[in-house]
């Protein structure tokens, strides 16, 4: 990740429990901005467990899913093109 050379924009959300309630070390989900060359673009940054998300709650992955569904595709951050191909 550190060869993107990334932009912290925000912190979107924060995990400081287990999934029995204990405390853990806090797992952070972050927006980042990646620019290359002319190309600009977005990346949600979780730490990296064994298993993807695997060390939080299903009810913690799907309201991570909501947040970044909100800020990224309902705010306009991300803007989807239409490529036409030729024939």
């Amino acid at each position: 990740m550190e060869l993107l050379d990334p932009t912290h924009v925000e912190t979107l959300h924060v995990i400081e429990k287990t999934k029995e309630g204990k405390p853990r070390k806090p797992f952070k989900l972050d927006l980042f901005k990646v620019t290359i060359g002319d190309f600009e673009t977005r990346i949600v940054y979780g730490e990296p467990k064994n298993l993807p998300f695997g060390s939080v709650s299903t009810e913690d992955k799907k309201h991570m899913g909501r947040i970044i569904n909100e800020k990224i595709f309902n705010n306009g951050l991300y803007q989807q093109t239409k490529t036409k191909f030729s024939s």
